[in-house]
């Protein structure tokens, strides 16, 4: 049986696995200000299940392969502010 080396980055998932095997890997917590993006493969072939989710599948393929959780900031959005008026109340 054939195995090969998994490399996860940022993530967790590492490991030596039989080729085809079907394998979970998670991304780490997001840093404080970002949130998860994607899964990139620094090298290697990976058939990922679904390389936007932060808990994904992966085949372990017929060659070493390293994965990486990628994130992105995430955008700061400002509470509208009310401007003063100038009016006098009425009475």
């Amino acid at each position: 049986m054939q195995v090969c080396d998994v490399s996860v980055v940022d993530g967790t998932g590492d490991g030596t696995y039989p080729v085809g095997q079907i394998i979970t890997v998670v991304a780490d917590v997001a840093p404080e200000g970002k949130k998860f993006k994607c899964w990139s493969v620094v090298y290697g072939l990976a058939q990922l299940g679904d390389s936007r989710e932060a808990t994904t599948t992966l085949v372990v393929p017929q060659g070493a392969v390293e994965i990486k959780a990628e994130y992105e900031d995430i955008p700061v959005v400002e509470a509208p502010t009310e401007e003063p008026t100038t009016e006098a109340p009425t009475e």
